[in-house]
């Protein structure tokens, strides 16, 4: 995935591209319609049991990949709330040393 959106409909649609397959196909592997394999295709998030059967299906482990898709962001926010409590205690102890009211 090259851009900034983790999308799992086109990441489901370029794993059945790869293995030739078609929209059909996979829809009678998760026992819904060619239709609703297009409108998958479309989805940016589903429920989990969608995308364990079309994992399931198409032999691939998309929470994984939801996962690791997730962890830069994840840590840039954890980076940001250590910056936060950081300068936040550093704050407090400025008003302690400046005998400032809390």
């Amino acid at each position: 995935m090259d851009n900034n959106e983790f999308h799992l409909g086109r990441l489901i649609k370029e794993t059945a591209k790869k293995q030739r397959i078609g929209p059909t196909e996979l829809g009678l592997m998760v026992n819904t319609s060619k239709q609703n394999v297009y409108g998958i295709y479309r989805r940016m998030s589903m429920d989990t049991h969608l995308l364990a059967q079309l994992g399931q299906a198409l032999g691939r482990d998309f929470f994984r990949d939801l996962s690791e898709s997730l962890g830069p962001k994840v840590e840039k926010e954890l980076r940001q709330e250590d910056k936060i409590r950081r300068l936040s205690e550093e704050i407090e102890e400025l008003k302690r040393h400046l005998h400032l009211p809390g």
